[in-house]
């Protein structure tokens, strides 16, 4: 009988980290600490994002939104929030696991931007090589700090674990968060920070990644700056009616907006903001799309940028399981293969088709634009995505308004000796009347004077 061996096939955990962090940027890993602390937003208000996210806007400011709080320099990278904290069983059993167990995914995961279960620990071992982690709920608190140098020394399948000291719990619900503080950063995490541009890519960047979020649900902090969320470019008028339609397909939500683009001061469409933007339970995940993933060049026409940069779209899928949803593990992308994608990029399609018949029609050519669709075009002004969300679909639509019945009048202005008009007014016996009343009555009287009237 032959003899039964085994061979290992554990992971060691120095070629883990590095395969683990290779693709990422910097603004990844801070976006995946910002997702983070939304989710505990989510968790602790109960929102519901098929709902929440396009609640029509109001004028009034919401008070005491939750904050997180960057602070990012060569030498630490702090992120800290109030936004209801980590329960200590979540962070023993599942937060630091590297992918969640079935029973968590069902369970708690609901309406989240975590999907994978790797994004925190990712960014962690990324920027740097110590990282503390403190948290506080209402009802618990914990710290944990690792060595990263001594974690992957100690190589084996029994020490795949973190230590976890047990804390004080918050004081209150505004003061419940996470603090997380990463050193000893990597040299390539440094010179990304050190260069002129990264913080306002980091800046731009997460006020497009959560421009549904900024402002409503949550305030983000870079230093002592806050971030303000991007307008999504879509435009509305009296004679323009945007394309909005609802999907459902296999537990995924989908909300569809198209129209033109708000004009710039200059009446122009600035053409790196047209295209299609995609959003996954509110975190966009690809914005102002021309290319083939949108339709672009295969059931739609290449992108022009002379006639099409009018078009904007926004696809918002929403799933209370994420793992649904079409983003990929990064979350900077789409899954080309998810079912929920292939079915809606049809209804992508059919709903651009008759915006670009509109930009067709006025560029017949190449500029210059047809006189009536700029009128139109010019006409249009932002507004909310939000609220567009109002229950009655839909489609793009152009009504152009009855042009005004044509002015049959032209203005006579000339000059006439003062003592002229007082011997007209007198000889009317008008003493009373303005000189453009004089000029009106002597008009009139040689039209009567002459049989012309």
């Amino acid at each position: 009988m032959a003899e039964q061996l085994s061979a290992k096939a554990f992971p060691h955990k120095s070629f883990f980290v590095d395969m683990f962090t290779r693709d990422l940027t910097l603004v990844e890993c801070i976006l995946d600490l910002i997702d983070n602390s939304i989710d505990g937003v989510i968790r602790t208000r109960d929102l519901k994002l098929d709902q929440n996210l396009l609640t029509p806007p109001n004028d009034r400011t919401v008070p005491d939104l939750p904050t997180v709080r960057l602070d990012v320099s060569d030498k630490a990278v702090v992120i800290s929030d109030n936004c209801g904290g980590i329960p200590i069983k979540d962070a023993q059993e599942e937060v630091f696991n590297f992918g969640h167990s079935p029973e968590f995914s069902s369970k708690k995961r609901k309406d989240s931007l975590g999907v994978y279960g790797v994004g925190l620990k990712r960014a962690l071992f990324k920027i740097g090589k110590a990282f503390e982690v403190t948290s506080r709920t209402v009802n618990d608190g914990f710290s944990i700090k690792v060595d990263l140098d001594e974690w992957m020394h100690q190589d084996s399948m029994q020490d795949w674990t973190f230590p976890l000291v047990r804390g004080e719990k918050a004081k209150s619900r505004q003061s419940a968060g996470t603090t997380i503080k990463i050193t000893r950063l990597r040299e390539d995490v440094r010179a990304a920070i050190n260069d002129g541009t990264f913080r306002s890519r980091l800046f731009n960047e997460v006020g497009r990644v959560y421009a549904l979020f900024l402002e409503r649900y949550v305030c983000v902090q870079l230093g002592l700056e806050t971030i303000k969320p991007m307008q999504f470019p879509l435009g509305s008028s009296d004679e323009v009616t945007p394309a909005y339609k609802e999907l459902k397909y296999d537990g995924v939500n989908v909300f569809l907006f198209a129209s033109l683009a708000k004009r710039d001061a200059r009446s122009q469409w600035p053409a790196d903001q047209a295209g299609w933007y995609v959003a996954c339970n509110g975190r966009l995940v690809v914005a102002h799309d021309k290319t083939e993933l949108t339709g672009w060049g295969v059931a739609l026409p290449e992108f022009h940028g002379g006639k099409y940069r009018g078009f904007v779209g926004l696809a918002l899928f929403t799933s209370d399981d994420p793992l649904k949803l079409p983003w990929t593990t990064r979350k900077s992308g789409l899954n080309r293969e998810s079912m929920a994608f292939q079915q809606v990029r049809h209804q992508m399609v059919a709903v651009t088709k008759p915006i670009l018949s509109f930009l067709n029609k006025m560029y017949p050519s190449d500029p210059p634009e047809e006189p009536k669709q700029r009128a139109i075009a010019d006409n249009v002004r932002f507004v909310d995505v939000r609220s567009l969300h109002k229950g009655v679909q839909s489609d793009f639509d152009i009504r152009p308004k009855k042009p005004s019945p044509r002015k049959t009048t032209v203005r006579i202005v000339y000059d006439a000796e003062r003592d002229d008009i007082e011997k007209v007014k007198k000889h009317l016996r008008r003493p009373d009347l303005s000189p453009r009343a004089v000029g009106e009555v002597t008009f009139a009287e040689y039209l009567r004077g002459n049989g012309l009237k």
